[in-house]
């Protein structure tokens, strides 16, 4: 990498955005130059300070000023915007990077705003070059990048002409919640219109294209019974967000949009469904009341204004996040399966098993590394290991914009592993 070449932090001094700087003022053979962005000199000064940083710079920059944004944009080469709620604080950012051809990606976990940058500047990424790559950590990084392995490791033992069918991700999660997503959940209700919000999750609105809907929502979720796992669940808080992103990035290999190379070997095939959940122990009506009072809680916060002002004043603050403690105690494994439809030239179905697992908190500590592994891949000097689709530019997805570059620079950290191999059903192993 060139020194010449420059990642800067927005929301520098934030919960999330402090951990990402950590991480990358630690990774190894770093010759690229740091920047860190923040509305506040004094905080970006005191931070600086604090972690004992040597070589790095500081750039005043409010997501709310365009003139500031501007500046500080076309100095960057990659920029990772950790500033939320991104529906109030995330556009002057990315309409900077899509217009002067800077590369991007966030920790957003908001379909609704996504969808409104995919239309007003996906095609402006593409003709300036910029790879825009929301939602480059825990949402979705884990759904986006078990789906596309399990597609993958099935078209491997199988035969690249396998149907696929379907992907089902199980997330076993420990970890803590932050100021921020609190806010940006409950912002949402105030700020962002319930039509647009209610558009944004239904199936394939991210998608350029229209795939094979995995029909309505379901209170309970499980693996095969024929695979004898024996791991059940409820509804997952994160799940529209993530099926949202992942069908992109179906949708993306599907069309092989803006891409004057061949992605034939990527693709899903029209017949891919996905969906997720969150693995619970217990009994099955346990994951059934569970998915019931998520619901019921999201119902309230959206239709009942004192509930929203009961969270805002109860729940964590802006700023704020798990402890140290708590980071260090989190875990996280994702457990996706994948499996074929029967077809002539592969009448038998398949199953794929593909894990993912992280020590530390999720959605801080490994999402710090999941975004930080991006933006180093979005480097000028790292490009040529993006996928077609990536090396042209667009609002992108993880694995639409990576594809196994994302999965082998995940591996070599050391606190992910990801691993994928082709299971036979229970029933089947008796009879062998």
């Amino acid at each position: 990498m060139s020194t010449d070449e420059i990642i800067l932090v927005v929301g520098a001094t934030g919960y999330t955005g402090r951990l990402v700087v950590e991480n990358l003022t630690k990774h190894s053979n770093r010759s690229f130059k740091l920047q860190l962005g923040g509305r506040s000199a004094s905080k970006l000064n005191a931070l600086v300070s604090e972690l004992g940083l040597k070589g790095v710079e500081t750039v005043v920059v409010d997501t709310l000023k365009e003139d500031q944004v501007n500046k500080a944009v076309q100095g960057a080469s990659v920029v990772i915007a950790c500033a939320g709620p991104f529906h109030r604080c995330g556009t002057l950012v990315l309409a900077a990077c899509a217009r002067y051809g800077k590369h991007y990606t966030d920790i957003t976990g908001e379909p609704w705003w996504i969808e409104e940058m995919i239309k007003k500047y996906d095609y402006l990424a593409f003709k300036s070059g910029a790879t825009i790559v929301p939602s480059g950590a825990f949402d979705s990084v884990p759904s986006d990048l078990l789906a596309f392995v399990g597609v993958q490791k099935l078209k491997e033992v199988a035969g690249l002409d396998v149907k696929v069918g379907k992907s089902i991700t199980g997330h076993a999660v420990q970890g803590g919640v932050s100021g921020g997503t609190w806010t940006t959940l409950t912002s949402a209700f105030d700020e962002v219109p319930s039509s647009v919000i209610a558009k944004a999750i239904e199936p394939f609105t991210l998608s350029p294209v229209k795939g094979t809907s995995t029909g309505g929502r379901k209170l309970f979720f499980s693996f095969p019974k024929e695979l004898g796992l024996r791991t059940h669940g409820s509804l997952f808080f994160m799940a529209f967000t993530n099926i949202s992103i992942v069908q992109r990035t179906w949708g993306l290999y599907e069309s092989g949009q803006y891409s004057d190379k061949p992605t034939t070997e990527l693709k899903y095939g029209d017949s891919f469904e996905y969906e997720e959940f969150m693995v619970l122990p217990g009994s099955k009506i346990l994951s059934y009341f569970f998915s019931i009072f998520l619901l019921w809680g999201l119902l309230l916060l959206y239709t009942f204004p004192p509930a929203r002002w009961l969270a805002h004043r109860w729940g964590p603050k802006a700023g704020s996040g798990p402890s140290e403690e708590v980071r260090k105690n989190g875990r996280y494994r994702g457990t996706n399966i994948t499996s074929s439809i029967p077809s002539p030239s592969s009448p038998v179905t398949r199953y794929v098993k593909s894990t993912f697992k992280g020590t530390n908190d999720p959605g801080y500590g490994l999402g710090a590394v999941m975004v930080s592994e991006i933006a180093l891949a979005l480097l000028p000097s790292a490009r040529s290991k993006l996928t077609p689709i990536g090396q042209k530019g667009g609002v992108l997805t993880p694995m639409s914009a990576l594809g196994f570059t994302l999965v082998e620079r995940l591996n070599a950290t050391d606190r992910i592993t990801i691993e994928s191999e082709e299971i036979v059903p229970s029933r089947t192993r008796k009879t062998q």
